[in-house]
């Protein structure tokens, strides 16, 4: 009877040991990974994906290859904008070339002999030129409507040599303006000369141009005059004459109406201009020129860096070690920024999923070791999750005594001894008993 007794007391004891609150408690969890997601940050469509969903990744692996085209294309564009500005900055620095003085002193030159025609000068001659012009025509037609005919004849020829000699003095002058004007032309287009210097010489040579059309004009009269001379003075050749002095006449008008104020003040504005330009170059770049030319280098390096960076991140790579556990789009698929590519488990980051009643919270605290049961045998992981809320155990988790029982999720950081370790597999987590 006392052994019934002492029995049924040592059983009462074990039961009560069990089920006592200072006990160690076992809980059944699940072995997860944490997860990183593989985020586009531009916009375009995926031309291929060489890791499949389950695919091992090491950090830096490409995942994912969104089409490039357009970023190459900004890449160039902007290289191009760069290497033409850090040109133009290094020319600024090193000042202007000894061929651009020269351009600018020419200029300045052609401005002020376009001022002194304009004010006296070759006008001067111009005038006189008419005016001899207007005698020689007009002898000839007296010359034609009476008097000695040898005479005319003789006077006829000369005045035919010297417009000759003034055809041939017009022909070289517009030669020369001509090459001024081509060189102000090229050197405006290569942009070392301004556009004022540009029509200065378009002027130079367009009088020029005016002034031999009006000496052949003249000596094509004199010549059609010396010809009917010869033949005799026929009607037609005191027509020709008339007209020839006639047009001789308004020319040398013409010529003595001289300048408008407008056209001076417009040709002293040139010569101004083209002194300023001169005196640029000749003093070089001012300090505040290539600061802001160093200032717009950057801003457009920066831009290139961008267009760079769009280009790198066309190619979606992994940014931890693990495994691609969910892919959410495939090649052909049009993706925006910020779309999420693909889902890789972390490696570094496997843990055990548990629930833990909530009256044993006073058990544990951050980081601390707990040993974990697995498969592969037992290791000491660590508290890194305890949640703030309660909740009660997923039913795939309770027992057959904690149905309405409030619980709390904790997470348990464990090693994933080379990857073996991996979601879906189960573990076990042992609580220590109060105390320990």
């Amino acid at each position: 009877m006392k052994k019934i007794s002492v029995a049924f007391i040592l059983l009462c004891a074990l039961l009560c040991g069990c089920s006592s609150d200072s006990g160690e408690i076992v809980l059944r969890g699940d072995i997860q990974n944490g997860s990183v997601s593989a985020v586009s940050t531009v916009a375009g469509r995926i031309v291929e994906m060489p890791k499949a969903q389950g695919e091992r990744v090491v950090k830096g692996d490409v995942i994912a290859v969104i089409d490039s085209t357009a970023q190459k294309y900004a890449v160039d564009q902007q290289q191009a904008v760069v290497d033409m500005k850090r040109a133009k900055l290094d020319e600024l620095k090193s000042g202007a070339r000894p061929e651009q003085i020269d351009a600018a002193e020419a200029a300045v030159e052609m401005a002020e002999a376009k001022l002194a025609q304009l004010r006296s000068g070759n006008r001067r001659e111009v005038i006189r030129q008419a005016d001899a012009a207007v005698k020689s025509a007009k002898a000839k037609l007296d010359e034609i409507t009476g008097g000695s005919r040898a005479q005319q004849i003789e006077q006829s020829e000369a005045a035919v040599e010297s417009l000759q000699a003034s055809v041939r003095s017009g022909e070289l002058n517009l030669t020369h303006t001509r090459d001024k004007y081509e060189q102000a032309k090229q050197l405006f287009e290569l942009g070392e000369a301004s556009q004022s210097n540009l029509l200065d010489a378009e002027s130079v040579m367009n009088s020029a141009s005016q002034s031999l059309e009006s000496a052949k004009s003249q000596l094509k009269g004199a010549q059609a005059a010396l010809d009917l001379l010869r033949e005799g003075a026929s009607p037609e050749a005191i027509r020709a004459a008339q007209g020839a002095y006639e047009q001789a006449v308004a020319q040398a008008d013409l010529a003595k109406a001289g300048a408008t104020s407008e056209e001076i003040r417009a040709a002293e504005a040139a010569v101004a201009q083209a002194q300023a330009q001169l005196a640029l170059l000749a003093g070089g770049s001012t300090e505040q020129s290539i600061a802001a030319m160093e200032a717009d280098l950057a801003q457009s390096v920066a831009t290139l860096n961008q267009a760079k960076y769009n280009l790198e991140s066309c190619e979606i790579k992994a940014l931890e070690d693990g495994i691609i556990i969910s892919r959410s789009y495939n090649p052909g698929d049009v993706v925006n920024i910020g779309s999420s590519i693909s889902d890789i488990g972390i490696d570094s980051d496997v843990y055990v999923l548990c629930y833990l009643p909530e009256q044993y919270l006073d058990r544990i605290a951050y980081n601390d070791e707990i040993e974990v049961k697995t498969t592969l045998g037992s290791q000491t992981g660590h508290i890194s999750y305890i949640d703030l809320k309660t909740e009660y155990t997923p039913k795939d988790k309770q027992s057959s005594n904690d149905t309405k029982s409030k619980t709390v999720k904790i997470k348990v950081a464990i090693d994933s001894n080379g990857g073996k370790l991996k979601s879906g597999m189960t573990a076990e987590v042992i609580i220590p008993a109060l105390g320990r």
